[in-house]
């Protein structure tokens, strides 16, 4: 019998052709991609599109459902400008692809392992290694089509320079390969804003692509600026960062070497809080911590700039329950203590011994107001209560701190002082040259009691003191600004009591003085205390200055020049009641701010002195004549010297 054959009809062969052909382009592509010619082919339109010299050393292309590719030996050259060789230099790279997405155009790598690869990203002015020719004009390069799911490095070695912000980091990290997964390590040494670095982070063998948020934790020591954080990232520009911050540092002045901040001077700080990214901002809050010996919670909100705004702004609702009244110093240009039991970085240290030599009283170190300009702020700080302010009770401070175009102000400044009140409207403009600067000042009902303590010889209350500051200076501290300034200070005091002692002393009564140690001193009553400075220049002049008790006047002439820090007042005190043995004579108080000395006249003393010796000649009991004081002092107008006071802005309020 004939064997049987099998027939196909010609529309099948033809569709299995078709088939059979169809197939075996794929395969027919995959082998020529993996011969060396079709390497070559790749390596040679890489360059074409790139500019950049690229060379494959093997290729091995995997089917199935999930497939990949392993490459070995890829290199890809940077620019000729560029310190490192090669933008990518791996020994392998092998990554597999989900092949659904494929179908919409997506490329979704779940699996990319890189061995032995070194990154080298630089940047300089307007150039850059990541930067291909086909990329160096804009485009619109539409919506993301490639996602990297996890990814294992095994000796990677990054390299970072960026010439724009002095910058050089060089970066080993380190994946967990062999599972397939685990963890990624990195280690950072290096340069960043000219400060020296140092960090490590640890992250999943996770990369943050926008659909995926990832763990991580790190430290970091940036310059004198240390961190630890740890909590979730993603690669999205918004709301891609929420972690757990802890930050410290010798100064908060000190962190606008790292980012475009203006913040003061401080004694050293540790601040914990929750720090995140909505749309255009960055939140630190809530926080809490301590700076220097004060606590400090509160939240902050940094907006950058955008189109509406040149600048980044900061806003901020500060609160310290506790505030270390010496930890306000670096704010105005003055180091805080540095003795036992307070906090200070080495810097402030050095700068406080440096003080410490000049013999200068007014704060020198200068206000950086370069950096004025840097951000715009809108602050609001209160201080419950404040301590170690030289026993001197000082409750319920608040602050509104604003920075606007370069000008700095605090208004108001408001706390309460010895029971009163003490409102302060302060301000620097940074664009002015010199830089000008404005204090408008009012004390109002502050009890002298509480500013002086009672002590043994007085124990009567002494009064209230009210008070007004108004002057402009030019200057980047505060010693020019003083040392500048124009203006007007008054103060006086409303009624009260002081020591009869202390008046008697001041006119160097001696028998008075005596007969008062022998028994009991006894308070007088101050009528009144009014003091009027005119200040030109930073020299002040009194225009009014007296103390008149119903036992003694006081009165004083002379200079304060606050640009060389020197004081010369002639104090000349007439009592009212009649005193033998009185020696009777100006005092001076001669000297720099820091060490005046009180020296009263010599020569009015010798005269008395040389009469007295004539007269006893004749008659022993003739020699307490000159040493006979009549009083011939009388009472001074106060109601016209306080009136005159009050038209300068002096409110006295009545207790």
């Amino acid at each position: 019998m004939p064997m049987n054959r099998l027939t196909i009809s010609k529309p099948l062969a033809t569709a299995l052709a078709v088939a059979a052909v169809l197939l075996a382009i794929p395969f027919g592509i995959i082998l020529w991609i993996e011969s060396e010619a079709g390497q070559r082919w790749i390596e040679r339109k890489a360059y074409d599109s790139t500019g950049r010299v690229v060379k494959i050393g093997d290729i091995d292309i995997r089917i199935g459902w999930h497939p990949g590719a392993r490459v070995t030996g890829l290199q890809i050259t940077n620019p000729d400008w560029a310190k490192t060789s090669h933008l990518v230099d791996t020994q392998l790279i092998d990554g597999r692809v989900r092949l659904l997405p494929l179908l919409r155009g997506l490329v979704v790598v779940d699996d990319l392992t890189l061995t032995q690869a070194k990154v080298g990203l630089e940047r300089e002015k307007d150039r850059n290694t990541w930067t291909f020719k086909q990329r160096e004009k804009k485009q619109d390069e539409g919506p993301q089509r490639l996602f990297v799911q996890r990814v294992n490095i095994d000796r990677g070695f990054v390299v970072y320079r960026d010439t724009t912000i002095d910058t050089s980091v060089e970066m080993d990290v380190a994946g967990n390969v062999a599972q397939g997964g685990g963890t990624i390590d990195v280690v950072a040494r290096g340069t960043y804003r000219g400060n020296k670095l140092h960090a490590v982070a640890n992250f999943p063998g996770l990369l943050p692509t926008p659909d995926t948020a990832v763990d991580m934790s790190m430290a970091i020591a940036i310059g004198s600026v240390t961190a630890a954080a740890a909590g979730t990232v993603r690669a999205a520009d918004v709301d891609g960062i929420d972690l757990d911050l802890d930050v410290s540092g010798a100064s908060l002045g000190d962190i606008k070497k790292l980012v475009p901040v203006n913040l003061p001077d401080t004694p050293p700080y540790r601040l914990q809080g929750r720090f995140r990214n909505p749309a255009g901002a960055f939140i630190f809050d809530p926080f809490e911590g301590r700076v220097g010996d004060s606590d400090l919670s509160g939240a902050a909100r940094y907006e950058k700039a955008d189109a509406t705004r040149k600048v980044p702004l900061l806003r901020a609702k500060l609160v310290s329950t506790l505030l270390d009244f010496d930890d306000l110093g670096p704010v105005a240009g003055a180091p805080p203590k540095t003795g036992a039991g307070e906090t200070a970085a080495p810097k402030q240290k050095a700068q406080a011994a440096s003080i410490d030599t000049t013999g200068k009283v007014l704060p020198q170190k200068r206000y950086e107001v370069e950096d004025f300009p840097l951000m715009d702020a809108d602050v609001n700080f209160e201080g419950k209560k404040i301590v170690d302010a030289a026993h001197v009770p000082i409750e319920d401070l608040s602050v509104h701190w604003t920075m606007k175009d370069g000008v700095l102000r605090f208004e108001p400044m408001k706390f309460r002082l010895a029971h009163g009140l003490v409102t302060a409207n302060l301000s620097l403009d940074s664009n002015k040259k010199p830089v000008a600067g404005k204090a408008n000042i009012e004390l109002a009902g502050l009890r002298l009691r509480e500013l002086f303590p009672p002590t043994e010889k007085m124990k009567q209350p002494l009064g209230d003191i009210f008070a007004r500051v108004d002057i402009a200076g030019r200057g980047t501290s505060a010693a020019e600004l003083m040392g500048s300034a124009d203006g007007r200070l008054a103060m006086l005091i409303n009624g009260g009591y002081i020591s009869n002692l202390l008046m008697e002393a001041a006119g160097l009564d001696v028998a008075e003085a005596l007969r008062i140690l022998a028994t009991k001193d006894v308070d007088v009553k101050l009528r009144c205390a009014v003091v009027d400075l005119d200040l030109k220049q930073g020299n002040a002049k009194p225009q009014a200055f007296v103390i008149d008790t119903t036992d003694t006047v006081i009165t004083a002439d002379g200079t304060v020049d606050f640009k060389n820090e020197l004081v010369d007042l002639k104090t000349k005190p007439v009592p009212k009641d009649p005193s033998i043995f009185v020696l009777r004579t100006p005092v001076n108080i001669v000297g720099p701010f820091k060490k005046p000395k009180v020296r009263p006249e010599i020569g009015p003393i010798a005269l008395r002195a040389g009469a007295a010796i004539a007269l006893g000649a004749l008659n022993p009991l003739l020699s307490f004549l000159p040493f006979i004081e009549t009083g011939p002092g009388k009472d001074t107008d106060c109601g016209k010297l306080m009136a005159e006071v009050k038209r300068a802005g002096v409110k006295e309020v009545k207790k």
